[in-house]
């Protein structure tokens, strides 16, 4: 599959094993204007980087790619 994924917060996910934020397997990924931050896992994308575009986002940890950002988006969770 080569999904495009624009617009898009994850954060606070959590899994066994692999990444919880992306996984990446036989993809080709498109991410763009996105925010993927507190995951539980410390590779908020996981697998495939070659296969992987990332553009104006906001990635713990860091991602190459233009307009891309390592910093903490503050994102407050008002249900709490």
């Amino acid at each position: 599959s080569s999904p495009t994924l624009t617009n898009v917060t994850m954060s606070g996910n959590s899994v066994i094993s692999y990444g919880s934020g992306i996984c990446i397997d036989v993809s080709t990924l498109t991410l763009a204007n996105s925010i993927l931050w507190g995951n539980e896992n410390a590779a908020q994308i996981f697998g495939s980087p070659g296969a992987t575009t990332v553009t104006n986002s906001i990635v713990q940890g860091g991602w190459a790619g233009t307009g891309n950002l390592n910093v903490d988006p503050l994102l407050v969770d008002v249900l709490t």
